[in-house]
């Protein structure tokens, strides 16, 4: 009987997460409410509470999966981007389309304030850490040299990245044109790289926009 009631338990856990994760594509992060989740997931609100603490639990689980699935989506573009002349370029744009396929999901990702940060668990730390390494790391494939100087010139590719999609979503991007980010991304990688090749050593490859 025990055992039954752990994969009840399970069961549930899961299917509450499904429901919070719709009401967020269909209706936006701000619709999310502890009722309406449990009545997708055929529980009371008791039920619900009995499997997690509170709105802020069940968040951090949509919010895991959301970064497994940008994760696997960037490994899986990666393989392409690899053939590619410049592959943090295309991995760039790889993210970019993520944000337009994704985009509520991705906005409750970034939008989302824990109530406690000290509280938030070491699993869902892990899968920050295991994306931003990744995402980090390939933005600079392209290079060679310093590690620590790569890894600054990673994090402003990155900052710079995200600030060009949460611009676009906000629609305050000067240009109204659907490839406007790609293009911007493009400009940016170029001009970034080629500025930084001085500083970075072993770099003694001037990039183009080709």
């Amino acid at each position: 009987m025990a055992k039954k009631q752990i994969f009840s338990t399970i069961d549930l856990k899961t299917k509450i997460v499904l429901s919070a994760k719709e009401i967020v594509v269909k209706q936006g992060h701000k619709a999310l409410n502890i009722r309406d989740i449990a009545q997708k997931s055929g529980c009371s609100t008791g039920t619900l509470y009995n499997t997690f603490k509170n709105m802020d639990e069940i968040l951090l689980y949509v919010n895991g999966e959301t970064l497994d699935l940008l994760l696997a989506t960037l490994k899986k573009g990666y393989e392409n981007a690899k053939r590619t002349k410049h592959v943090g370029r295309s991995m760039g744009k790889l993210y970019i389309h993520f944000t337009r396929d994704h985009h509520a999901l991705w906005t409750l990702l970034f939008d989302y304030q824990h109530l406690n940060p000290k509280e938030i668990p070491h699993w869902y730390q892990e899968k920050v850490g295991s994306l931003f390494s990744f995402i980090q790391s390939t933005l600079t494939l392209d290079l060679k040299g310093d590690q620590k100087k790569l890894a600054q010139l990673a994090h402003t590719l990155w900052a710079s990245l995200h600030g060009i999609c949460v611009l676009e979503f906000n629609g305050k991007l000067l240009s109204t044109k659907s490839d406007a980010p790609e293009k911007l991304w493009d400009t940016l990688y170029i001009h970034l790289l080629n500025g930084f090749k001085q500083s970075v050593e072993g770099i003694d490859t001037e990039f183009t926009n080709e």
